[in-house]
């Protein structure tokens, strides 16, 4: 496996563990009621923000004992052509899902839902988004073309 096609993987894993265990906490806080005071967007805001920092550090971490663990020092970090028309694969799949989550956020405004459904639909459309460009490079690395 590729160093590109290793850093793939783990950001999947990485986004699907954090990502889920958000995804467990807002329902707790849906299932609560704490969401739905005058206070829920703070608190919906709180629940997300941490897996930013959550994501870099794991990733950073993930890397760091890779790195060990392989005992390759000379690990190459050349990205060429192929892994450049992967990553532009990946992102355009990435964008396109993004911007269907945004649209339901739209839609979901529009029928009435609560602001902090709507943060919650385009959350999702995000989290969705990068795990689609994330799937697609690396099947394109495991299938090529």
């Amino acid at each position: 496996m590729s160093g590109q096609e290793k850093s793939t993987v783990a950001a999947i894993v990485l986004n699907l563990l954090v990502n889920g265990f958000v995804g467990f906490q807002l329902v707790q806080r849906f299932e609560s009621g704490q969401l739905y005071g005058g206070d829920g967007l703070q608190i919906w805001a709180r629940t997300v923000i941490w897996a930013i920092p959550a994501l870099l550090v794991l990733t950073v971490l993930f890397h760091g004992v890779a790195y060990v663990l392989s005992g390759d020092r000379k690990a190459s970090t050349v990205v060429d052509e192929r892994d450049r028309l992967f990553q532009l694969r990946g992102l355009a799949v990435t964008i396109v899902v993004a911007g269907f989550g945004f649209i339901a956020m739209v839609v979901a405004l529009a029928t009435g839902v609560q602001a902090v459904q709507a943060f919650t639909v385009v959350y999702v459309g995000m989290v969705l988004a990068n795990l689609a460009g994330n799937t697609v490079r690396f099947l394109s690395y495991r299938f090529g073309g």
